[in-house]
């Protein structure tokens, strides 16, 4: 059963899937399509608001000039913008259900990393290119660009 599991894992990485944990089950979800909407959030997108949520760590609340309410409520807003891009519900009391916002944190680092490693060049598909005048693959030829490939299907009469 284990090479079941290495299959289907195998290809959850081909198919650039992002698994995680929703509060109730593991979720599949296209990472390319919750970075598009990461990054298509006016929220995530908004520079005051990036330079405001990494200062958050260094600042000191010594006066009482109501920053202290102000950085909650920017963290409070993080954390339901972040549970919007994931279709995650917060964390219930009630209920009992959703992720606390350690585990929301933790989901954001995990999609961070995800994103990081999607960008090295070893997590693209390989490309096969001829070497050292040998081909390492049949079809080895790189692709016409666009000039020649439109240039080639103009000039061809029938």
């Amino acid at each position: 059963m284990n090479w079941l599991r290495y299959l289907f894992a195998s290809r959850f990485r081909r198919a650039g899937l992002f698994r995680y944990w929703d509060g109730r089950r593991t979720r599949y979800a296209d990472g390319y399509r919750l970075w598009r909407a990461y990054v298509a959030d006016p929220f995530f997108s908004d520079q005051e608001t990036l330079e405001n949520l990494a200062a958050l760590g260094t600042r000191r609340y010594d006066a009482d000039d109501g920053q202290a309410q102000r950085d909650m409520a920017l963290l409070d807003r993080f954390f339901e913008e972040l549970a919007k891009v994931f279709s995650v519900r917060r964390f219930d009391p009630d209920t009992g259900r959703g992720l606390t916002d350690t585990e929301l944190a933790a989901l954001f680092c995990r999609f961070e990393q995800w994103i990081m490693q999607k960008k090295t060049p070893d997590a693209l598909l390989p490309i096969w290119w001829p070497t050292a005048g040998k081909e390492s693959s049949p079809s080895a030829t790189p692709p016409p660009t666009s000039e020649s490939a439109s240039s080639s299907t103009l000039s061809a009469s029938p």
